[in-house]
């Protein structure tokens, strides 16, 4: 009997420590499904257009034998579920504040943009944010633009406050319907959905760009599934820039950005 227990009492601790040891390699790693086109397209419609920086994380989190599990998610619950654990893993630019409860990449997927889109036959150049107090604005909710663009929206009483959806496509169908007279939004999302609904020729950016910067993977500091954040970003940087040394990401540049 105490040969059958100290058996027992080895065979559990190994155990403990082969399951511990499991515990620190994610199997399965959560990632908001939302429909941000070109670089994620939500129910991915087929494996080559899974979305293009969504392709670049699938190829790079494959190599590490994990698994993705996508959760429907909007803009606006994007942010809620990384900030209480809910995902795990997204894409996001730098902003003061968010490092409190995001671990950043270091190699960054690519740049976009804020602008404010206006139909082309609308005869007025809006060149900056104190512009916007005689019109009517839309953007899309969860969407922080800049800083003087919240100070102003902030400012505006009820009646003028921005009309907020829910989507890109939906903020331009407004604007080709004249229900908004200026769109801020993200740019190459906004071009792409224009394309798909060959209006690329109906809008036009006014004034310059409000905001240009780079996007890295970020990690949520309250996820459950990536217990070594740090260790998992490094091999995620190392995948991205090996891709970007080959030819794989110019052409997945001409696959999802080419006219």
């Amino acid at each position: 009997m105490k040969v059958i227990f100290g058996f027992l009492c080895i065979f559990g601790s190994l155990s403990f420590f082969s399951n511990h040891g499991k515990a620190q390699n994610p199997t399965t790693i959560i990632i908001p499904d939302t429909s941000w086109e070109p670089y994620f397209f939500q129910a991915a419609p087929s494996p080559t257009r899974q979305g293009y920086a969504m392709e670049i994380l699938q190829n790079c989190i494959d190599k590490q034998k994990i698994d993705i599990k996508r959760i429907p998610s909007a803009i606006k619950r994007t942010e809620h579920l990384l900030k209480h654990g809910g995902a795990d893993l997204w894409v996001m630019s730098r902003r003061d504040g968010r490092d409190e409860w995001l671990d950043y990449s270091t190699e960054p997927l690519f740049e976009d943009g804020y602008a404010m889109f206006v139909r082309s036959d609308f005869n007025i150049n809006v060149k900056g944010i104190k512009d916007l107090d005689t019109l009517r604005v839309g953007s899309v909710l969860g969407l922080h633009v800049t800083k003087p663009y919240q100070e102003w929206k902030a400012r505006q009483p009820e009646h003028h406050k921005p009309l907020e959806v829910t989507h890109e496509q939906e903020l331009l169908l407004k604007l080709i319907n004249k229900k908004v007279d200026v769109a801020i939004t993200s740019i190459t999302p906004f071009l792409s959905y224009a394309k798909y609904h060959d209006v690329v020729k109906d809008i036009r950016i006014s004034g310059k760009p409000l905001r240009i910067k780079s996007y890295y993977t970020v990690l949520s500091k309250e996820g459950k599934n990536i217990p070594k954040r740090k260790s998992f970003l490094r091999k995620l940087d190392q995948c991205i820039r090996e891709l970007k040394k080959s030819s794989y990401i110019e052409n997945l540049k001409m696959r999802y950005f080419s006219k």
